[in-house]
């Protein structure tokens, strides 16, 4: 284990206890643990004290020992109500005058831009006095390793701190001023297959009709596998007598987020999450998230209310689908900032805008064709968006939900399937996070079966979430199931390469292909909408798969060393090489 010594000079012995987290905020300010999701778009109702009537003033340096004053984040929690102050600090001493009272001081320096705990301390704010919180740190002075190196488990606290607090610097779930989440063990089925589910519900903590054992008993009825309740910037549902269930895995789950920068979808946390401040907070907590064996997902990013402004990269999974696919209008580019409008070489950066754009040149070619407005759906534009990640690098996959906020709304439609090793809270986040999804409909709606034949022996090698190697030919597989009647296509990066009429109930195709560079290729299945002119989009789209990658394998394995690339075999194993029962008819 590496430890580093660091000089720590306060007025307050440093030493507490691990203690349990709510929302922090922005500067200076402090909200309440609960929050409500609106019924259209989610935004925050937060309960916010009023400002305290006594101030006391805290004085705060933080420096390495070279003497380099460093900027960074203090954290100041309640130990009654284990609310959070967030304050950022500019390098050099500070003065910052939060409520008297007593505290749980977190310190933060940022490295690569995300704040890391390098501090903890107990503090007391009095009226007309002054308190310290002086820092002089070690680690990551001497330039050879950054402070993150000082982080054995990668959860965003040096391992020091960990020890003063009492934490266990070995495992990311254990953090000093995060309270723990307990996750259900229990595992309701061994087999190893596809199981569906509803991933945004929102329950009356969330500002929704229903209460959590009312989600519940609708998710049990429906026959659904798992069900995520997702409350904004909450767990209270977590916490909830009705959080229960004997046939359903409930995942512990919050949307997170605000309606300026966008929502998350935050699956599986072993700790409360902090609540949205910075972009670096936000990236961290995504860290966190996923060092913790969680998953970090992107909600309805081109909602036009709520557009995905946090630009956080490292996600494992996109929201392309949020309600009906044809419902929700578009987002636009005058719906963004010029800042997130920036170009490169003529071209639209960020995703998002990228995205926003296609609304507006539909738009204009249905103007110029004296056509009515065909635009996209919000939900197109998503897809779309999820491209245009992937073909940044992004290894994520998709997920929907029907942000289940009435007892109108149906719940599983749209549906997420996921592939997992068995029905448990373990299993389902074991499949998202490695990107073995497909989305539907509807329950009971298309199902899609899609793996790749890396050697061309009539041998499955991978299947979603899998990557097969550049320069040799690739069969990839598809089957669909209840699509008759609708197409079905191949799409790489986004754009189709082969498309089929579906002529049966259970209709497959391979597809030869071979690439040279990096790709991601995928299902959809796409039908002619009922009434073109009621909601958005020139298609209604039944369901769509995650990616295969295309990916240079080898490469990768010639950094391990010398290799003779003439006598080398790479075998391809995943879950995937087991046939389908679906497929094979067993």
């Amino acid at each position: 284990m590496r430890l580093g010594l660091c000089s720590v000079l306060i007025l307050l012995i440093a030493g507490c206890a691990s203690t349990p987290t709510t929302p922090s905020t922005n500067q200076g300010e402090t909200t309440s643990p609960s929050a409500a999701e609106t019924t259209s778009i989610p935004e925050a109702k937060r309960s916010t004290p009023s400002a305290p009537t006594t101030t006391g003033t805290v004085e705060i340096d933080v420096s390495d020992v070279n003497g380099r004053s460093l900027p960074s984040r203090l954290e100041l929690q309640s130990p009654i109500d284990f609310r959070k102050t967030a304050f950022e600090i500019e390098p050099g001493l500070q003065a910052i005058q939060p409520g008297v009272g007593d505290y749980y001081a977190y310190v933060y320096v940022y490295d690569e831009g995300v704040p890391v705990m390098v501090h903890a301390q107990e503090l007391t704010v009095k009226e007309g006095d002054t308190s310290y919180v002086l820092v002089n740190l070690l680690e990551g002075a001497s330039g050879k390793l950054t402070v993150h190196d000082y982080d054995l488990d990668n959860d965003l606290a040096i391992d020091k701190v960990e020890l003063i607090v009492g934490t266990d610097p070995e495992d990311p779930r254990s953090i000093p001023g995060h309270r723990p989440i307990i996750f259900d063990q229990r595992v309701f089925s061994n087999e190893d297959k596809w199981y569906k589910g509803e991933l945004h519900a929102v329950s009356t903590y969330g500002g929704g009709e229903e209460t959590v054992a009312e989600l519940v008993a609708r998710a049990e009825k429906a026959g659904l596998d798992f069900l995520a309740i997702t409350d904004l910037n909450t767990m209270e549902a977590y916490y909830d007598p009705g959080f229960k269930s004997d046939s359903v895995v409930l995942i512990p789950a919050l949307a997170w987020g605000t309606k300026e920068q966008g929502i998350g979808l935050i699956y599986g946390p072993a700790t409360e999450p902090s609540m949205p401040t910075t972009r670096e907070a936000a990236q961290a907590e995504c860290i966190r998230i996923q060092s913790q064996g969680g998953v970090f997902a992107i909600g309805h990013p081109c909602f036009s209310a709520a557009p995905w402004r946090w630009g956080l990269g490292y996600v494992n999974a996109v929201q392309v689908w949020n309600g009906p696919w044809r419902a929700a209008p578009p987002l636009h580019l005058s719906d963004l900032s010029e800042a997130e409008k920036v170009r490169e070489g003529g071209k639209l950066k960020r995703s998002i805008a990228a995205a926003a754009a296609v609304s507006d040149k539909t738009q204009a070619a249905a103007a110029a064709a004296k056509r009515k407005n065909v635009s996209v759906s919000a939900n197109d534009q998503a897809a779309l968006f999820w491209d245009y990640e992937l073909g940044r690098g992004s290894v994520s996959s998709p997920i929907a939900g029907g942000m289940i906020d009435k007892r109108s709304k149906p719940m599983g439609a749209p549906v997420t399937w996921v592939k997992a090793p068995n029905k448990s809270l373990e299993g389902i986040l074991h499949g998202l996070r490695t990107g073995r999804t497909f989305v539907s409909s509807e329950i009971g709606g298309v199902e899609i079966d899609f793996r790749a034949d890396a050697l061309v022996d009539n041998k499955m090698d991978v299947g979603v979430g899998g990557a097969v190697p550049l320069r040799i030919e690739v069969a990839f597989h598809v089957t669909v199931f209840n699509a008759q009647g609708a197409k079905v296509q191949l799409l790489r990066d986004g754009y189709p390469v082969l498309t089929q009429v579906v002529d049966s109930n259970r209709f497959s195709f391979a597809s030869p292909q071979q690439t040279e560079y990096q790709s991601s290729y995928r299902v959809r299945v796409i039908r002619q909408p009922d009434n073109p002119n009621k909601g958005y989009g020139p298609v209604e789209v039944l369901a769509l798969s995650a990616p295969i990658y295309s990916d240079d394998i080898a490469s990768e394995l010639l950094l391990t060393g010398p290799v003779d690339i003439d006598k080398t075999w790479i075998r391809l194993d995943s879950e995937f090489t087991k046939e389908d029962p679906r497929v094979s008819g067993n």
